[in-house]
């Protein structure tokens, strides 16, 4: 019935979800990793903790895009949840038997708004994580191994922040809550599309307060002005919030709070200097 992009399926489930021959389920277009800033806690990484106990890891676009990380993932094994009973979540040729649930298969930097994102299909074998998937286990998160690196092209070291490097994939898991967020996720409708621009929206206000949070620790006054004329634009528009989306605005609008609680804190932090200048 439908033959688009070398794959050949006869039944359509969904917006990106459809069943070859045999019943294997294809999933296309699937977000499956994201540029930009991840949480950590205290030893999940090389890097230290800063003193609020997180550690924040940058993932820049020339690491995530890098031809050799894009090919590790490129026919890797899918997981239903990430191994765990061995040593670094690591699929080999030894284990496979137990853990394979499924292939990536086309791995490739996504276009639009998805352009700061990795994206795959995935062909699910398995009949339990099959349904797993159409029971709404949709989120992704993937199986890897970078270096881990305090700075990056002679930046200044802050505490509690690292970049990833060199990242290898092994595999990709589907499990119900992933580091990436809801963005990271199987798709199956039109909202897809909306989603994605709200968590990229998500993502550029998560790195406005950590720019904002670092120059008023470091008393930078000159960057702490610059990134309150910028502060507003963490607001989202309010006329692309429907109930599709509501949940990505309840989120926005803790953030947005967050902005609000830091303009306090400068204006403390203005109000204490005029008094010192006094």
């Amino acid at each position: 019935m439908a033959e688009k992009s070398g794959y050949f399926t006869t039944e359509k489930l969904g917006d990106k979800q459809e069943l070859t021959p045999e019943g294997f389920l294809l999933c296309r277009d699937v977000v499956v990793a994201r540029t930009g800033l991840q949480l950590y806690g205290p030893g999940e990484t090389d890097i230290p903790a800063g003193p609020d106990g997180v550690v924040y890891i940058h993932r820049l676009a020339s690491e995530v895009f890098r031809p050799e990380t894009i090919a590790s993932f490129n026919g890797k094994p899918i997981t239903n949840d990430h191994p765990r009973n061995f040593d670094e979540w690591t699929v080999n040729p030894s284990n496979w038997r137990q853990h394979a649930v499924g292939v990536m298969l086309n791995p490739r930097r996504g276009a639009g708004v998805e352009d700061d994102c990795m994206v795959s299909d995935l062909l699910f074998y398995d009949p339990d994580a099959i349904q797993d998937v159409r029971d709404g286990k949709r989120e992704v998160s993937c199986g890897y191994k970078p270096k881990y690196l305090q700075q990056v092209d002679g930046d200044q070291v802050i505490a509690g922040h690292g970049y990833q490097a060199e990242i290898v994939g092994n595999h990709l898991a589907i499990v119900d809550s992933a580091r990436c967020g809801e963005r990271c996720s199987i798709g199956d409708g039109a909202s897809v599309k909306e989603t994605s621009i709200m968590s990229k929206i998500m993502d550029q206000a998560r790195a406005k307060l950590t720019r904002l949070k670092n120059a008023l620790d470091a008393g930078n006054e000159k960057e702490v002005e610059k990134e309150m004329e910028e502060s507003e634009k963490v607001e989202p528009a309010k006329d692309c919030m429907d109930a599709t989306i509501k949940k990505i605005h309840d989120r926005m609008q803790v953030i947005s709070d967050a902005v609000e609680e830091m303009k306090g804190k400068v204006e403390a932090h203005d109000a204490r200097w005029k008094t010192m200048d006094a």
